[in-house]
């Protein structure tokens, strides 16, 4: 286009010039080649100047053009209204596309594990069955935590089964290594002497980077045991629920 304009300027000034180069030539002596002259000289200028406004617009066209430019127009696929500020479609975002970005965990142990009486023991869970948002460590040394990654409400439930005994048996849920959520306690011969099975479930509201844990202690006189059983016990699970207030 440049080219055109620039072409189309020059013709023009061809057109102009031309018939009066004579009386250019004969301006040397004065009378009316000089007054010839004088008029192609006004006209050289204006045509200059025409050509020099033609190409700063020619520039301009030319800028936008290559200028990006914000979406606009109707919207389509998951989104819904127009450009520059559509929002989401009705049914977009449904439980396939948020399966593996909410929050949620579940863990369990590989092995018994040993309860000294009268001790409250962070049971450990070595084995993640799912984890959707890096909740859990199998780091030996953080095994026994569920870390909420976002603000929110969220579900914790705890399950361990104990081997027949005396004394009371207790299973706590624990907020940040001192803060209780809730417990349970039943005496060990409650099951006419058979495993004792317990289950404890709560909701809280977590910050992210608050840690829960399964607690377990007893006062039996001696050591107790929380089996392995796969599914059954000790499981430990937390997920997201809603953002909360």
């Amino acid at each position: 286009m440049r080219v055109r304009v620039i072409v189309c300027a020059a013709a023009v000034f061809g057109l102009v010039v031309v018939p009066f180069a004579a009386a250019g030539a004969a301006s040397d002596s004065g009378g009316p080649g000089a007054t010839a002259s004088a008029s192609v000289d006004n006209k050289v200028k204006k045509l200059k100047k025409q050509v020099k406004t033609l190409e700063q617009r020619l520039a301009a066209v030319e800028e936008e053009q290559g200028a990006s430019r914000p979406p606009s127009g109707p919207a389509g696929g998951d989104l819904a209204g127009t450009f520059p500020n559509p929002s989401i479609a009705s049914g977009a975002v449904g439980t396939a596309q948020q399966s593996s970005s909410i929050p949620a965990a579940r863990v369990t142990n590989s092995t018994t594990q040993n309860v000294p009486s009268d001790t409250s023991l962070p049971l450990a869970f070595d084995t993640e069955i799912y984890d959707t948002a890096s909740m859990h460590s199998t780091n030996p040394i953080d095994t026994a935590a569920l870390r909420a990654p976002v603000d929110g409400i969220y579900a914790v439930t705890a399950q361990a089964t104990w081997g027949a005994g005396t004394g009371v048996r207790l299973v706590r849920l624990v907020k940040n290594g001192s803060q209780l959520l809730a417990e349970e306690i039943q005496p060990a011969g409650v099951n006419s002497g058979g495993p004792l099975y317990q289950t404890r479930t709560t909701q809280v509201q977590l910050q992210a980077g608050d840690f829960v844990q399964v607690v377990a202690r007893q006062n039996s006189g001696s050591i107790q045991t929380v089996f392995k059983d796969d599914e059954l016990t000790p499981e430990f699970s937390m997920a997201w629920l809603a953002p909360g207030p």
